[in-house]
């Protein structure tokens, strides 16, 4: 999943890093339809929730303008 990533060929690794996530879970025993869902929850946590999260945290750190 990292050397495809690495690679850079998709922003994000969108598409080459989910097909290798999904075929590892496939391999360690989940099913297809799981294996779909995880990977997705995980994009949703990577590309909407972490930014957020870091973007409140940025801001709460900032003075307030008097």
């Amino acid at each position: 999943g990292a050397a495809t990533t690495a690679l850079g060929l998709t922003p994000g690794g969108i598409g080459a890093a989910d097909a290798v996530l999904g075929a590892a879970l496939i391999g360690v025993g989940l099913g297809p339809g799981g294996a779909a869902a995880a990977v997705v929850l995980y994009r949703l946590i990577a590309l909407k929730l972490v930014p957020r999260v870091a973007w409140l945290a940025y801001r709460r750190r900032l003075p307030c303008p008097s």
